[in-house]
């Protein structure tokens, strides 16, 4: 009797310990994401479309990377942040949340540990990973990397609804945000853990039109 007894206690402490490892494995810090940017040497150039050519230097150019997870979805208001949603640079720089909330219900509900920002504004939603972008000519013609800035459950890097965005807030001449589709890794699972993009203009287009920022990771799935 003593014996099954301690095989009871065995097996029952057997299943509270995988119930705590399953716990843990949800909860356990993600894996870093490297992001590395790489930039034309003029960038965020629509603000300058009265000027001539040679003097389109551009404007620095904030950067936004979310991480979205299925609960996230879930949530009311954030049905954009939906893979496949076509959102846009100004649809996350309209709704994006607010330092200390100001805006809540009006603004897409996510945590801060979520939202990675390369600003030179103070007052920002987020984790701080960077200031704002410059271009090539005064930031340096290799790509700027930011080590494992970026954490992505692990769990979660192969879901269908786990989804990194980055959004440059790319303006016109009024300062308005142009609606400029992000860059997409979704799932992160099917890219390399380098998240590399690069931004830039695309010659022989309106300015207001040829911003953009594109995806040069390789897909691995």
């Amino acid at each position: 009797m003593k014996t099954r007894g301690r095989r009871r206690r065995t097996v029952s402490n057997r299943g509270l310990l995988l119930a705590t490892l399953g716990l843990l494995l949800q909860v356990a810090p993600g894996c870093g994401r490297t992001l590395k940017i790489g930039q034309d040497l003029y960038i965020n150039t629509a603000p300058h479309a009265n000027r001539p050519e040679a003097t389109r230097t551009g404007e620095p150019l904030e950067v936004t990377v979310v991480v979205v997870y299925g609960e996230d979805l879930q949530k009311p208001g954030n049905e954009l942040l939906r893979p496949g949603s076509q959102i846009t640079s100004r649809d996350w720089y309209a709704r994006r949340p607010q330092p200390g909330g100001e805006s809540a219900g009006r603004t897409f509900d996510l945590p801060k540990s979520q939202i990675y920002v390369l600003t030179n504004d103070p007052d920002y939603f987020g984790k701080h990973i960077g200031s704002a972008l410059r271009g090539g000519k005064l930031d340096g013609e290799t790509p700027i990397e930011k080590k494992n800035a970026i954490d992505v459950r692990a769990g979660a890097l192969h879901s269908k609804d786990t989804v990194i965005y980055v959004f440059p807030r790319f303006i016109n001449r009024e300062g308005v945000v142009l609606p400029v589709a992000p860059a997409t890794f979704h799932p992160p699972g099917a890219y390399e853990a380098e998240l590399h993009v690069r931004i830039g203009v695309r010659p022989g287009q309106p300015l207001d039109q040829a911003q953009f920022i594109e995806v040069l990771s390789p897909r691995k799935l």
